[in-house]
């Protein structure tokens, strides 16, 4: 007890000399990453107070230099154990002025051990902001609380779809057993097929994967055959509301993978590490139908495809030229910087197709493997705000080998930490086309998600 209470006297004394603000500022002006890290740690190690969550909310994470000096900040609030701390951090998740600042407070609360750190969430479940509602929802399912049908039915029928789509994930990634004597009568199943009744482009292929994670089986877009296995393993009746809907066709249906997404990047790496050699494999059954089905051509030139480019650009070429007229795309190619065919989604016709065929054929693979840039520029093309930029695709197809080579940030924590953060708000669904060899240590946390992904590896 006397330890405990000479612990906390001392933290407080450092509060309120300001000891651990002054530890920051210090720490932030060494330009060594990892140097720089270190001495961040060593500053908030002792974070406990009210005032040390504020030296962490306005002194460290405005100057964050790196995604993993965030991790710090939102780290140390996260294990702060003082109730007037923890309200600290709710305040700033509810007033401040600052979307990015709000967006750290809530991630940190999501990761808090303390109990009523589920209720300060819930509380800004409603909140004007749909990237606010986006980012609480990702929180309430990392604490497993999105857990009763007001929460969970409030999400899933948001009118963001950014939100919906952070409540499918987080019913996934709770699981999901039968319920029984003992068990939580909260149940994501049903509410899932309904959403999928009702949803349109991606979120049906959300909903269907989220469902085969929780069920074990896969249907594809057909809500009431998920609705029968479920009423098989509870015993209860499954009585369609209504009969059911047409799913929506795919945008693209290829042959690696199909979607229903309406606005697709397509990602293609072009750095010197695609001029690699391959050996390409044999196509066979639907895969072969399907590429033929773009053009016998590629069939051809997937024959005699040499190194990694080649390869990438052959199943680049059907998908662009399989997409369904309508759908929203664009095509950036990165070595050294990204550069886009059109700078702006627009939609697939005959014109739009050819140009960005066009522009697949002219390409030669040189230069770095900036897919860090390549990453921020999918979140919003300008490079500017990934957080907060407005449009933008909700799928990015990456046709890479997940290299990282100057000029762009070779650290892989930070890449796929950066992303993973930004997507608890954006949504963003990755589908990865790995060129092997690849590094499975960018490429998977990729297609890992949340929003889980798609992966494929070639050849």
């Amino acid at each position: 007890m006397l330890l405990g209470s000479l612990v906390a006297a001392a933290a407080s004394a450092r509060a309120e000399t300001g000891d651990i603000a002054r530890d920051i500022v210090r720490a932030l002006r060494e330009r060594d990453d990892r140097e720089r890290a270190m001495l961040l740690e060593r500053a908030v190690r002792g974070a406990a107070t009210p005032g040390d969550a504020d030296a962490i909310l306005r002194r460290l994470l405005p100057r964050a230099r790196t995604p993993v000096d965030t991790e710090i900040g939102v780290h140390a609030l996260a294990r702060l154990e003082d109730p007037a701390a923890l309200e600290r951090i709710g305040q700033t998740a509810r007033e401040d002025g600052d979307l990015v600042r709000r967006l750290e407070a809530i991630e940190a609360i999501g990761r808090s051990e303390q109990a009523t750190a589920a209720d300060l969430l819930t509380g800004l479940q409603f909140d004007a902001d749909p990237l606010v509602r986006a980012a609480v929802v990702s929180a309430l399912g990392q604490r497993g609380a999105l857990d009763d049908d007001v929460k969970a039915g409030a999400a899933l029928d948001d009118a963001d779809w950014r939100v919906r789509s952070a409540a499918i994930w987080a019913l996934a990634r709770a699981g999901w057993t039968a319920p029984g004597p003992g068990t939580s009568p909260f149940d994501p199943v049903p509410l899932l097929i309904g959403r999928m009744r009702r949803e349109e482009g991606r979120l049906v292929d959300d909903c269907d994967e989220a469902l085969a994670v929780l069920l074990g089986e896969r249907y594809g877009a057909r809500p009431d055959a998920y609705g029968a296995l479920w009423a098989r393993r509870t015993g209860r009746t499954w009585q369609p509301p209504e009969p059911p809907p047409e799913p929506p066709p795919p945008s693209l249906q290829g042959p690696l993978f199909t979607t229903r997404s309406q606005r697709i990047l397509f990602a293609l790496s072009i750095g010197e590490s695609m001029k690699q050699e391959i050996v390409t494999p044999r196509l066979t059954g639907p895969a072969e139908d399907l590429l033929r089905l773009a053009g016998a051509d590629l069939v051809a030139m997937h024959a005699e495809a040499k190194t990694k480019l080649d390869l990438a650009r052959v199943h680049l070429t059907a998908m662009i030229r399989l997409l369904a007229d309508g759908t929203e795309f664009d095509v950036a190619v990165y070595a050294d910087s990204p550069t886009f065919a059109f700078g702006e989604l627009v939609a697939a016709d005959d014109r739009t197709r050819k140009r960005a065929e066009a522009r697949v054929a002219s390409l030669s693979a040189g230069g770095g493997g900036n897919l860090s840039e390549m990453l921020r520029r999918a979140f919003d093309a300008r490079g500017k705000d990934p957080v907060g930029a407005a449009g933008g695709p909700d799928t990015v197809v990456l046709l890479s080998d997940g290299r990282l080579a100057l000029p762009g940030i070779t650290d892989r924590n930070q890449v796929t930490m950066a992303v993973q953060r930004w997507n608890r708000v954006r949504q963003i669904r990755f589908a990865v086309v790995g060129l092997t060899p690849a590094d499975d240590a960018v490429l998977g946390p990729l297609g890992g998600g949340p929003p889980r992904g798609i992966e494929v590896r070639l050849p």
